[in-house]
């Protein structure tokens, strides 16, 4: 279900009701991918970055994020990686790929 989480076009969702036997709880979860310092955050409704950081927050929207870092008026947003490990890319998968997404 990771993928579901780390879906850079949110194809999928993870608030899905599953049909059948799967319990959604069994399946691994991962923190946010940003962090906000709310000290220094001023959530202007009237900035365009400020209402586009508010709307994805419940989402993991990794392309708005790397906007709303490059233009946060307040500079209290910054991205994270809540994953840690070592990504292992198989040769013949390659051609899987699509690397103009991020």
């Amino acid at each position: 279900m990771l993928c579901v989480v780390v879906c850079p076009t949110d194809a999928f969702h993870e608030n899905i009701e599953p049909e059948g036997q799967i319990v959604m709880d069994e399946f691994p979860t991962i923190e946010d991918f940003y962090e906000i310092d709310f000290n220094k955050c001023i959530e202007d409704q009237n900035n365009e970055t400020c209402k586009l950081c508010l709307n994805v927050r419940e989402r993991n929207h990794i392309q708005e994020y790397f906007k709303i870092s490059k233009e946060c008026p307040a500079d209290c947003f910054s991205i994270r990686t809540p994953i840690e490990g070592e990504v292992i890319i198989k040769k013949n998968m390659l051609h899987k790929c699509d690397s103009h997404i991020i």
